[in-house]
């Protein structure tokens, strides 16, 4: 059994779609594990908490998240949670 494990960072870093990979995984059935934090462009690893730097994208990987069937909604409600907490 293989897996990817996304995160924000480091896509962010290398300047691709965080979202975008993330329906791929998704797709596929590959998505085993999301590290949430965030990430200005071009910088060194800074991990700011999910949603500091692009909360635009951090709202679409929570509603496609929340959209597709394979993800447990227990699992999206407890990232909205922690989500609003963190704002």
């Amino acid at each position: 059994m293989v897996g990817v494990n996304r995160e924000v960072a480091h896509e962010s870093m290398a300047g691709l779609n965080f979202v975008h990979g993330v329906a791929q995984a998704l797709e596929s059935g590959k998505l085993f594990h999301i590290d949430l934090n965030d990430q200005a462009f071009g910088r060194y690893d800074q991990d700011f908490r999910f949603g500091a730097v692009n909360l635009k994208s951090a709202f679409f990987l929570v509603k496609s998240l929340e959209d597709n069937k394979r993800v447990s909604r227990n699992w999206v409600e407890l990232l909205k949670i922690g989500f609003i907490l963190t704002r």
